[in-house]
């Protein structure tokens, strides 16, 4: 951990968020993609060896963290400045709340004014997301970040190279979790199935299968999908308290 020179710096808590970005997107002083995040908490301009003697004192736990970035908001609601997206949570919410200790807008910022509103309007879709760590961050410049330390959090998938095609490896605590995080590494593939997975409680790997399969069918049905299926063969087993699934997706 390096901090700058000087006595004191501008600090803040928050998650990390991951999501399949758009390539190109509208005007705006767009926050660099590997430093987006949701702010739990502004610590503001504080001595730099008060922040060094905080870390320490975290203790953060172990938990996975998913969701979607489901809306546009244009932030304060009353002189907007930003373009914002609520996050919504599948996974990990109870444990995120556990641990801020407070209530809070869930949001990641996209950009700073100036920006085009009405193409932001128009071309926001939603987004599938997770977080890999928390971290503490220090603001250094106009949208210029440094991550001066980090707590890891639980990876919910990753991409597999199988010569079945498409496979990822996915991680859970249940089999609940376990639909999700399947359905979320299905949209990161492809970000439009995102806004087709519903609520569901699935409490064996049949029922993930099956709310895996409804989902892509809901998909092929209303918009078309790239997936046929997810394969039945293979099966889901703790390793630990680690729910571990190879997902190998038919397209």
């Amino acid at each position: 951990m390096e901090f700058h020179k000087g006595s004191t710096g501008r600090f803040f808590f928050g998650f990390s968020i991951q999501a399949p970005w758009a390539q190109k997107e509208p005007q705006g002083r767009a926050v660099p993609i590997p430093f987006r995040h949701m702010t739990t908490d502004f610590l503001g301009n504080r001595d730099r060896k008060e922040i060094e003697l905080l870390i320490p004192q975290i203790s953060f736990p172990s938990f996975f963290l998913t969701g979607i970035l489901k809306e546009l908001i244009f932030l304060p609601f009353d002189s907007p400045r930003t373009v914002s997206t609520t996050c919504q949570f599948f996974t990990g919410e109870k444990n995120l709340y556990e641990f801020v200790k407070k209530e809070f807008l869930p949001h990641t910022t996209l950009c700073r004014s100036p920006f085009d509103k009405k193409g932001w309007v128009t071309s926001f879709k939603p987004l599938p997301f997770f977080s890999q760590q928390f971290a503490l961050f220090e603001t250094v410049g106009s949208l210029q970040y440094e991550i001066k330390h980090s707590w890891p959090l639980l990876i919910p998938f990753s991409p597999i190279d199988h010569p079945a095609g498409l496979c990822f490896k996915i991680q859970a605590f249940s089999y609940e979790e376990l639909y999700y995080h399947a359905a979320i590494a299905l949209s990161f593939s492809f970000p439009t199935a995102v806004s087709f997975i519903q609520l569901a409680t699935p409490q064996d790997f049949d029922s993930v299968l099956d709310e895996l399969n409804k989902l892509i069918a809901r998909l092929d049905s209303e918009h078309g999908s790239p997936f046929k299926s997810v394969s039945v063969h293979g099966e889901a087993f703790f390793n630990g308290p680690i729910l571990t699934w190879e997902m190998i997706v038919q397209g």
